[in-house]
């Protein structure tokens, strides 16, 4: 039976919370994993090749498909769910932990859950985590962050999150939800919260209950794009391998207003966005900052995302510059927190900002959609 499906029933529920951070958050740490034969992550996640109907544990030693035809699961039934077959060279549907370090990723979420679950108003040390595993927390975190590619902290942050998304539809106000969750005040929730969520809490609470959108999902150089607004502006472009994305998109929002009338100023908005990836130059990248936006921000988001607007198309700049370029040269940390949390691809750019060594990672999209996206701009100024 697989790992994550043996053990107690709140470490399968983190396990669910971290694959989808790594999904949303750090994409590419899965597709590494994929591309690496990383054992690390066998019995994290499984992945399928749409073209053969066949799935694998990342460490199987068949030959590496193409990026876009892979899908993800978080366990072997559920890729059968899906009509794909275990692959008979690396038996996924059999496989157990390979070492210690993930077992102890495992107890690290199990006790991160829990504590936040029984104790909202605390926050979840290192030296807590430490204790937890008999370990420094120090090494502890190190090891978390080795396996899954995402700190202790940012998994803490996101099961909040998930748990606030769970709560408020079942809660009788959203102060409650946010309390229950472990925001200390509504401050921190919205500025959290706004840009995960796509509206305002009171809204999500309501299955987007009076929030009127439009979304449009339409093929491109880059597989597939969404392009969601209300009539303020957009308020959300996103990539994909799937056109499927739009009923995704829309999952969560059941009573959202979802019009199939798009005015004519929507449409050109589209117009703006689908040129620039044609085009890929400045002129066209001009053109995307005149778009208006209803996206929900904060102080120090708007600060960043004001700064990755102002990188010339066809350049870019590492986290720490744009710190200091915002006048917080010790906030690299949080500078990448911020351009993972960007709503609208392409229109605050946060594919232009890489590491100081000129490494590519970190792109909520995938990092090799976010190459192909540098080379376009290169090739197009």
């Amino acid at each position: 039976m697989a790992a994550t499906l043996t053990m107690q029933s709140e470490i399968t529920v983190s396990v669910k919370e971290t694959l989808t951070i790594l999904q949303e958050a750090s994409y590419d740490a899965l597709w590494r994993a994929v591309l690496a034969k990383d054992r690390r992550y066998d019995g994290v996640f499984w992945f399928a090749v749409k073209t053969t109907g066949i799935y694998c544990r990342p460490s199987c030693s068949s030959r590496t498909p193409l990026e876009q035809n892979v899908a993800y699961f978080l366990s072997p039934e559920e890729a059968h769910k899906h009509g794909f077959r275990a692959c008979k060279r690396c038996s996924p549907d059999q496989i157990g932990f390979p070492d210690a370090n993930l077992e102890l990723v495992q107890k690290i979420c199990a006790f991160i859950a829990r504590q936040i679950t029984e104790n909202p108003d605390e926050s979840v040390s290192l030296e807590a985590i430490g204790a937890e595993v008999a370990l420094r927390g120090d090494h502890a975190q190190r090891t978390f962050t080795s396996v899954l590619g995402i700190s202790p902290k940012e998994f803490a942050d996101a099961f909040r999150l998930n748990r606030f998304k769970s709560l408020v539809k079942s809660s009788a106000t959203v102060a409650e939800a946010m309390h229950e969750a472990g925001y200390g005040s509504s401050s921190r929730l919205y500025e959290k919260a706004d840009v995960m969520l796509g509206m305002t809490p009171a809204s999500y609470k309501k299955n987007g209950k009076g929030a009127v959108m439009y979304v449009e999902v339409r093929e491109c150089k880059f597989d597939y794009v969404l392009i969601a607004a209300t009539d303020k502006g957009i308020c959300s472009v996103q990539f994909a391998y799937d056109p499927c994305i739009g009923a995704e998109f829309i999952g969560e929002m059941e009573e959202a207003i979802i019009s199939t009338n798009h005015p004519q100023k929507f449409w050109e908005w589209c117009d703006t966005i689908l040129e620039f990836i044609e085009t890929m130059n400045q002129e066209t990248s001009d053109a995307l900052l005149s778009l208006p936006l209803d996206i929900q921000v904060s102080a120090f988001q708007a600060q960043v995302w004001s700064a990755l607007r102002a990188i010339p198309c066809g350049e870019t700049r590492s986290y720490s510059e744009i710190a200091e370029e915002i006048g917080k040269p010790s906030a690299s940390r949080a500078v990448a927190s911020a351009c993972a949390s960007n709503p609208v691809a392409l229109i605050n750019p946060c594919h232009r900002v890489i590491r100081a060594g000129g490494d590519v990672s970190g792109y909520r999209w995938g990092v090799e959609r976010k190459k192909k996206i540098l080379t376009g701009e290169k090739k197009g100024v």
